[in-house]
């Protein structure tokens, strides 16, 4: 009965290294580590949509503020903060970089606008 099993075990263990050893000749199938699309967006953490809204600055101002606020952001508010701060942070200071060239405008449509109201037209 001990033979019977010890001799069972042999073939099993003979089927396995047969198994394999034909494996070693088969056709492999390569697997790459998986990249989700966002890990290179977790990396950078900038929210991307106030870099776009900062597109509106003038061009000659734009690459000093952007990179400026991207430093700050990274070596400053981001580690000792966290990311939610840090984007909170990055929002109002685009907001701010806004505000400061688009204001101009907008005093200016509003005088135009009280002008016209005095004038009568």
């Amino acid at each position: 009965m001990v033979l019977l099993a010890i001799a069972a075990i042999g073939t099993m263990l003979f089927r396995r290294l047969l198994e394999r050893s034909n494996d070693a000749f088969a056709p492999r199938r390569v697997s790459f580590p998986k990249v989700r699309k966002s890990s290179s967006r977790t990396a950078s953490a900038v929210p991307l949509s106030a870099q776009y809204l900062l597109l509106l600055i003038p061009r000659k101002d734009r690459e000093h503020i952007i990179s400026d606020l991207e430093e700050e952001f990274h070596t400053i508010v981001l580690p000792q903060y966290g990311l939610r701060r840090a984007k909170t942070y990055y929002w109002c200071q685009t907001f701010a970089s806004l505000a400061h060239y688009i204001l101009p405008f907008v005093k200016r449509a509003i005088g135009v606008t009280v002008i016209l109201k005095l004038i009568g037209k």
